[in-house]
């Protein structure tokens, strides 16, 4: 389940790594069933690898997001293109 996890955020980084930037990007990203929002950096310079929500017997508990290192985003980045 993990490992299922882990490759879903990697493909995620990689299309959001190809697709072409809008004109105005915006800062945060919203995960879309709780509303909440996450910086697409946070302040110490890490970047918003994804979101999620965990649900437990049907309720929404809470909202994560995944922050990683730029210099791990790259090394993702090169593993999945290899």
């Amino acid at each position: 389940m993990r490992l299922f996890s882990l490759s879903i955020l990697v493909m995620a980084l990689v299309s959001m790594i190809s697709t072409s930037a809008a004109a105005e990007e915006p800062t945060s990203v919203k995960e879309p069933r709780t509303g909440v929002s996450f910086a697409k950096e946070h302040t110490n310079g890490q970047l918003l690898l994804g979101v999620g929500c965990r649900s437990k017997f049907g309720f929404k508990v809470y909202a994560v997001g995944l922050y990683i290192r730029p210099s791990d985003k790259d090394a993702l980045v090169a593993a999945k293109i290899q």
